[in-house]
């Protein structure tokens, strides 16, 4: 049994440290030739004339606006789920479920994006580089934080196994929305969009309604399934030593 215990101990030693490093090497992006041809297409962005989506809630409504349809192929370079139980900043917004940053044009088809670094706050997709150079080529109406409603369960679940590296394509509506108390028909929560891509700052993100969504081609990043491997792997080993230690 002590020899067995040494064993386990020795194997979760190697695992953490081979998950520490595949902890910053899971995000990854692709190369420039893994890209599918068609996120060399900008967003189409079309009028449109369409009543207000009424969304029932627990205790409140969501009422989506749609402005525009709208349709984007692209490449996830950040990535943030509110959907998450320590969230607190969404809770009064069960609509929003993900936010992807993604990458399209010239930015994707030159290899732009892989001078970059990304990064995702609650509401917010963050890009740097090493040089003013490759700052100054990044076009940054190219670029775009998109917070997504789903427009039911399925939607919601194909949003969530986007990750970073995939290419995706998405259809919707580019809308403002507010959620509102049933009690006292207040506003407990309300977001607008950004209806161009030149924009910058902090209102430059679009609000999409999603009506069809799919991972284009998932990203072939190898650290990214080891990572997930070496997830599993912890748990598994941890769950041994504390039979062990209970018996």
């Amino acid at each position: 049994m002590h020899r067995l215990e040494k064993t386990v101990h020795r194997l979760f030693i190697a695992i953490l440290v081979v998950f520490a490093v595949l902890f910053f090497l899971r995000n990854s992006l692709p190369s420039q030739n893994e890209l599918v041809d068609e996120v060399a297409q900008i967003p189409i962005q079309k009028e449109i004339n369409k009543d207000t989506i009424t969304i029932p809630l627990d205790g409140s409504i969501g009422e989506v606006d749609p402005l525009y349809s709208y349709e984007l192929y692209g490449l996830v370079v950040a990535s943030y789920d509110s959907d998450v139980w320590y969230d607190q900043f969404h809770k009064d917004d069960p609509l929003n479920t993900k936010d992807l940053c993604v990458v399209w044009g010239g930015n994707a088809t030159e290899g732009k994006y892989l001078k970059g670094k990304y990064s995702h706050g609650e509401f917010t997709c963050f890009w740097n580089f090493k040089s003013y150079e490759d700052y100054r080529n990044f076009n940054e109406s190219e670029i775009a934080n998109n917070h997504l409603i789903p427009a039911d369960e399925s939607l919601a679940d194909k949003i969530k196994e986007a990750q970073i590296g995939d290419q995706i394509h998405f259809k919707g509506y580019i809308s403002s929305y507010s959620i509102i108390s049933e009690e006292d028909s207040s506003i407990i929560f309300s977001r607008g969009t950004s209806t161009i891509r030149e924009d910058t700052g902090d209102n430059s993100c679009e609000t999409v309604y999603v009506t069809d969504f799919e991972i284009v081609k998932k990203n072939p990043n190898i650290f990214a399934l080891l990572y997930q491997y070496a997830i599993y792997a912890l748990i598994f080993l941890t769950a041994i030593s504390l039979l062990m230690w209970a018996f």
